[in-house]
């Protein structure tokens, strides 16, 4: 991950896996990130990218894709897939980052001391798992040990942290089929999605877009995130926030302005959800 320690608006810790004798741990990190810091798109060669969630929330872009990520979730990006943070920006939050290396072996040629086959097995799973997942509290303590490792020292230093990655792998690739989604229902999402990207300052309750869809509110939700990646309401606050970040930069129009043109109903109510995404006002963003 590639955060710009910005003014000291992040406390960092990272290691790598080589120094202890595993060298596909290409890095491992934790990020405690006080205010939005810029992350712009880019890739990891050969590797793996996991971000594990301790506290507060992120969005992601991959490809066209959104994704929001809160406590407890796990974010991952396959060798060479090229992402970046929403806005370009990761929200203040505390997170944990790993990079495993696809190509890197052991001495004696082995993956994470893994034999062929259950190497093959297990990427062959890493490549079915959702790219938001749930795992838990055991993704966390999993990083947690291999930190512990690496800072107080070990008998075993370089297989305790090879468990530890297992784990978190294993984790994740706990694997659970999407509902299916009928054809219908999706042109009605992605009618829905457009309809709130061309109009920033609409508004819609949840009832509202579940009568579109003809599905329940709750179904509506629930579905809607799993094909977004986002819930109704996050997915509009993030074109909401998008484009006051645009404005803010590319016009002069008043923090007002843009409030009563996105649709808040007050210029404090705008600020606070600016801030709560980006982690400053919308002043300073301006700069």
């Amino acid at each position: 991950m590639k955060i710009n320690n910005e003014q000291n608006h992040s406390a960092r810790w990272g290691r790598n896996g080589a120094d202890f004798g595993v060298p596909q741990l290409e890095t491992i990190g934790f990020d405690h990130v006080k205010k939005a810091l810029t992350l712009t798109e880019h890739y990891h060669k050969n590797c793996y990218e996991f971000v594990v969630m301790e506290k507060g929330r992120a969005s992601w872009v991959v490809g066209e894709e959104r994704y929001e990520t809160r406590t407890g979730d796990v974010f991952h990006t396959l060798p060479n897939e090229k992402h970046r943070g929403s806005f370009n920006v990761i929200e203040p939050c505390r997170l944990w980052w790993v990079m495993l290396n696809v190509q890197q072996r052991d001495e004696d040629g082995r993956w994470l001391g893994l034999s062929r086959s259950e190497e093959l097995s297990l990427l062959h799973l890493l490549q079915k798992v959702r790219r938001v997942t749930q795992p838990g509290t055991q993704a966390v303590r999993s990083l947690r040990r291999i930190k512990q490792t690496m800072e107080q020292g070990s008998n075993l230093p370089a297989l305790n942290i090879r468990l530890a990655l297992l784990d978190l792998l294993l984790s994740l690739t706990d694997i659970r089929e999407r509902k299916h989604i009928s054809p219908d229902l999706i042109q009605s999402m992605d009618c829905i999605t457009c309809e709130m990207e061309t109009r920033p300052e609409w508004n819609p309750q949840l009832h509202e877009l579940a009568a579109i869809a003809k599905v329940s509110p709750s179904y509506f939700h629930h579905i809607f995130q799993e094909h977004k990646g986002l819930t109704p309401k996050g997915y509009m606050e993030y074109i909401k926030i998008s484009e006051a970040a645009k404005l803010l930069k590319e016009t002069e129009m008043s923090v007002t302005e843009i409030a009563l043109r996105l649709g808040y109903s007050s210029s404090q109510h705008f600020a606070t959800a600016f801030g709560r995404t980006m982690g400053q006002t919308p002043t300073r963003w301006r700069g």
